[in-house]
């Protein structure tokens, strides 16, 4: 339990000293947002850095979806169980994609082997109406994660996110609802504490 006794919160706020984690952002890495963080789009979020040099940092959150499948939002899409994430709050009137498809989808950039980044939406179109594009091989974003030149550091000091690895295979299994806390679980016993914590510790 989290009680709001002053000596018991200061020391239990232990758990959130993420400082000793030396994993860098980079390209293909994953940020987890600390547990009390109070966002609509980064409250327990898993973010995907498709981008990240000295010029500023992009990303997808991975584990949060719209309530709508892409063919009740693009025009000239067959049905099909294609669902949609939130990507973050930037140009979230865009649709973005990560899929695992490579050289079938022309414009396309590898974050890390066995995944891609964007390029031709026709061609994924075509791909879709021809029944050679699975839900388990992309994924589709309204909008997504910006940070400038300096931002993310900045905030991954401040103990607002620590980074570190999923494996493909999960990034491109719409496994939303519990990514969080699964990612949490496999990270050692701190990380198990934060997995715990409560949305709300007043109520516990």
């Amino acid at each position: 339990m989290y009680f709001y006794n002053e000596q018991l919160f200061v020391m239990n706020l232990d758990i959130f000293n993420i400082t000793h984690n030396e994993v860098e952002p980079a390209v293909g890495k994953v940020l987890l947002s600390v547990p009390f963080i109070n966002d609509t789009y980064f409250s327990r979020a898993v973010v995907l850095l498709t981008l990240h040099d000295s010029e500023g940092s992009v990303g997808y959150i991975l584990n949060k979806r719209i309530p709508l499948l892409l063919h009740e939002l693009v025009d000239d899409i067959p049905k099909g169980r294609f669902t949609v994430g939130i990507g973050g709050p930037v140009a979230n009137d865009t649709l973005q994609m990560l899929h695992s498809l490579g050289h079938m989808i022309p414009d396309s950039m590898q974050i890390m082997p066995g995944l891609f980044w964007g390029g031709n939406f026709d061609a994924v179109r075509s791909l879709i109406k021809k029944k050679l594009i699975q839900p388990h091989e992309i994924r589709f974003f309204m909008g997504y994660s910006g940070w400038g030149q300096q931002q993310l550091h900045d905030e991954i000091k401040s103990n607002s996110w620590v980074v570190t690895d999923i494996p493909t295979n999960t990034i491109l299994t719409h496994s939303e609802e519990r990514l969080w806390n699964s990612t949490l679980m496999h990270m050692g016993s701190k990380y198990k504490a934060w997995a715990d914590f409560p949305l709300d510790p007043s109520f516990n």
